[in-house]
């Protein structure tokens, strides 16, 4: 049986171990983005380093954008019911009379003490 030491420690290499693969990715990014530095054909260049770094960041948050996106289209789908709804009701709200409520009159309103 593991005590709570042994639990934070291996929790403590774990998190290290993901570091320091982090660390090694860039360090290959970084690599390659050198070795583009020396293509003679800049545009080529840029372009394949664009390439690898989009493809190094589909990799590391490649789940984590496709949650996002599938929320997103699940709001927006939310959001159209909710304007139809809006839509709706600003219509009615439009086409409805509207009425000034007042006292009725008197016969001393009141106007003659201000006069």
């Amino acid at each position: 049986m593991t005590t709570e030491k042994e639990v934070s420690t291996l929790k403590l290499i774990k998190g290290n171990i993901q570091k320091t693969e982090e660390l090694d990715k860039a360090e290959d990014s970084s690599k390659f983005a050198r070795r583009m530095v020396h293509n003679k054909d800049e545009k080529t260049a840029n372009e394949m380093i664009r390439q690898q770094a989009t493809h190094e960041a589909d990799q590391i948050f490649g789940d984590e954008l496709t949650q996002l996106r599938m929320e997103a289209h699940d709001l927006d789908a939310q959001s159209a019911s909710s304007n139809v709804i809006l839509a709706d009701l600003e219509a009615r709200l439009a086409n409805t009379c509207r009425y000034i409520k007042t006292a009725k009159p008197t016969k001393d309103d009141g106007f003659k003490n201000l006069l």
